[in-house]
């Protein structure tokens, strides 16, 4: 076993992807940390071309959740030229299948990223690694460091090599996984004995107009709900875990927020009027005084 994870770990090629300071904005540079075997360790610096950056534009721009400027219905049969190359054409014709907009978008984004990243010395260092983890009947780790903050947001696991053969991340003789090195450590918090609840009662959009009688009944439902927490059915007989519900009726943000920097809760649980939305909705904390749900 020792021998076979140690085998498995060795098999692995490390690159890392940065930005040159120094050059263009457009200039990267990538670097082989790690490779199989000592001559894989290579440099290559590389240009974000227009072809590229048209792709990943087109992408941002169907995958956004932001709100976009209204654009003329494209049909699914038609993809503008500009994000279709022959290989892909070909492809499609051959094996009888009609794509649809997205599926050749993506599939066109991920060969220009592939031969953005693999290219040169960078490509050949792959080669080699590739037919090392075959020669031993075994897989490959790529692991891909984004040191850029700008490119972390590119969906990397779905280059692939050339039309017809699966994304990297589903490609079943190499380990894909990608990582940044630009954040901060983790506070060593430790683990909990027990699990803290928040329970935020907010306004009712169909509250009373009696405000004792209102009051009353949010004092009831919250009563009730914590009841329910705290005593929530449990799975495994002899593992009970400890639940401690605090409540807060009809906070202001400002309370709300102190709350929350003051101590540690394992879940937030709000039960009132909200509105849902892509940036996080909003939380209707009272009748006029609303939060953010991010």
């Amino acid at each position: 076993m020792t021998a076979s994870m140690s085998s498995s770990e060795s098999l692995c090629l490390w690159l890392a992807l940065d930005r040159l300071t120094a050059a263009d904005p457009e200039h990267y540079a990538i670097w082989v940390l790690k490779s199989p075997y000592p001559g894989g360790h290579v440099h290559h610096d590389r240009i974000w071309n227009h072809t590229l950056s048209q792709a990943w534009q087109t992408w941002q721009s169907m995958f956004s959740l932001r709100g976009l400027p209204q654009v003329p219905h494209v049909p699914s049969a038609y993809v503008p030229p500009l994000l279709l190359d022959n290989d892909s054409d070909s492809h499609a014709s051959s094996s009888g299948q009609s794509n649809s907009y997205s599926s050749r978008l993506m599939q066109h984004l991920g060969l220009n990223l592939w031969q953005w990243l693999f290219d040169g010395p960078v490509q050949s260092s792959l080669d080699h690694s590739c037919g090392i983890a075959q020669g031993q009947s075994t897989v490959m780790r790529l692991r891909l460091e984004v040191r850029d903050p700008e490119l972390i947001s590119v969906p990397w696991e779905i280059m692939q090599s050339q039309p017809g053969r699966p994304a990297v991340s589903l490609n079943q003789q190499i380990l894909f996984s990608r990582t940044t090195s630009d954040v901060d450590p983790l506070a060593d918090w430790g683990l909990d004995s027990g699990l803290k609840i928040l329970l935020v009662v907010g306004h009712d959009d169909g509250a009373m107009d009696d405000r004792a009688a209102s009051t009353l009944s949010l004092e009831n439902e919250a009563s009730l709900l914590k009841s329910i927490l705290e005593s929530g059915g449990e799975s495994r007989p002899g593992r009970r875990v400890v639940r401690q519900v605090d409540v807060l009726l009809q906070p202001s943000p400002a309370e709300l927020i102190q709350h929350l920097e003051r101590y540690r809760y394992n879940v937030f649980f709000y039960a009132g009027h909200g509105v849902p939305a892509p940036d996080g909705g909003l939380l209707f904390l009272q009748p006029k005084a609303t939060l953010n749900g991010t």
